[in-house]
């Protein structure tokens, strides 16, 4: 019986220890790092982007490079639909969170004037925003 409990433990402890590898663990408190698959100029800084959408519209894609599981947090202007995978605001933008990519999509702006969007990304107490603006 003592034998079998010792070998169960044994198992149990290499199981546990071979489970979570460095690599699939998220760092702990470091900023969000992301990367634009875009050929339009888009800045990237510590903790924000600042991108630039044309006025007749255009379609985004962001990596987060060392966050497994990133969530949308918030949006503005008031959106339709928000959740941790998806934002919305109907006629202007719609956002899709997929693992660690983030697809946004932006309507022509034919409003006559400049509009604005911020979505707001988080990985636990870590955030990481999106500034848009779109010509008129």
């Amino acid at each position: 019986m003592k034998r079998l409990l010792i070998m169960t433990m044994t198992l149990f402890i290499a199981a546990a220890a071979a489970g979570c590898s460095d690599e699939e663990r998220d760092p702990e408190g470091e900023a969000m790092v992301w990367s634009a698959e875009t050929p339009m100029p888009v800045s990237l800084n510590p903790g924000y982007a600042s991108v630039p959408v044309p006025a007749q519209g255009y379609a985004y894609t962001f990596d987060c490079t060392n966050y497994r599981h990133p969530a949308i947090s918030t949006a503005s202007p008031a959106y339709d639909a928000c959740t941790a995978a998806t934002v919305r605001q109907n006629g202007f933008y719609l956002g899709r969170l997929s693992g660690r990519t983030f697809a946004i999509e932006f309507a022509p702006n034919d409003t006559g004037a400049e509009r604005k969007a911020e979505v707001r990304m988080t990985a636990g107490g870590i955030f990481y925003t999106f500034y848009f603006t779109q010509a008129e």
